[in-house]
């Protein structure tokens, strides 16, 4: 949201990546989620990377204004990242493990995300 440019294979270790936007209904409902899973994964080197599909970043800066910072990172991709991604719907969450293979990638966090990093782990956080 700072304006500068970052690409996801900058970040290292394995990712949980959210494609999101702040008029999405569902994705809004699944942050705090989201949230849970970065604070208790951040130990095991997780990453949580939430990226926004607005119209511009300042609607995700004025999305969050006033409220508590998240445990995970928040980037703007912008409307054409479900395009270069391939994807037609919000919220899309996938799993890159630690060489960005997507080991899940679903519609929704919580109980599918959490055991794609066990498995990951081999175990629970």
């Amino acid at each position: 949201l700072d304006g500068r440019p970052a690409r996801l294979s900058d970040i290292p270790g394995v990712r949980v990546v959210d494609v999101w936007a702040t008029w999405c209904g569902p994705c809004v409902r699944s942050l705090p989620e989201l949230d849970r899973i970065a604070e208790v994964w951040r130990g095991r080197g997780v990453t949580v990377l939430a990226l926004s599909a607005d119209d511009s970043a300042g609607d995700v800066a004025a999305f969050f204004e006033g409220s508590p910072p998240p445990n995970y990172q928040i980037g703007w991709a912008g409307p054409e990242v479900r395009d270069v991604l391939g994807i037609n719907y919000v919220p899309f969450i996938a799993v890159l493990d630690g060489q960005g293979n997507v080991v899940h990638a679903g519609k929704a966090a919580g109980p599918a995300i959490e055991s794609a990093l066990a498995e990951l782990f081999g175990a629970t956080p």
